[in-house]
């Protein structure tokens, strides 16, 4: 296994080079490398130990110099979120409560979009007002409960 420390990832050194080099949050595929350090297509990971002059500080310095990636990546992605969420733009607003942003549609697809905004609009609801969605709740139990209550019952006829 090749480990990149500032990367953040562990390339296994059977696989091929530029598929592994993927695992890195940032880089993609990114055919460069391969041109750049002398690598064929079909080129393992593992290569890079075996290479003189110490490969695999050179690929990782190049990688770190020329792309941001990892947590810095990340990072700038949640600050371009927050800065839309900031200026309540329309993005912004689909953002902040959980929906798709570029346009998908909501109507038949996105179910997963749709249960983490009820999620999130339960949650909502329940630090905003707890004794109204404790009541709620208390109320549905009492409702389960019942069911199960008279199904039981009918069951023992």
């Amino acid at each position: 296994m090749l480990y990149f420390n500032k990367l953040l990832c562990e390339l296994n050194e059977n696989l091929i080079f530029k598929t592994e080099i993927r695992k890195a949050f940032g880089v993609g595929t990114n055919h460069t490398l391969n041109k750049k350090f002398g690598l064929t297509e079909n080129a393992h990971a593992g290569i890079l130990k075996v290479m003189p002059g110490n490969m695999e500080y050179h690929v990782e310095h190049h990688i770190l110099s020329k792309f941001t990636v990892s947590f810095q990546l990340r990072q700038e992605l949640k600050d371009n979120i927050r800065k839309k969420i900031l200026m309540k733009s329309y993005q912004g607003h689909r953002h902040k409560i959980g929906l798709p942003v570029h346009g998908q549609r909501t109507h038949t697809n996105s179910k997963t979009a749709k249960k983490t905004l009820s999620q999130k609009l339960h949650f909502l609801e329940m630090k905003l007002n707890p004794a109204v969605s404790n009541n709620t709740i208390k109320k549905k139990i009492k409702k389960n409960l019942k069911k199960v209550q008279k199904k039981q019952e009918k069951k023992k006829k």
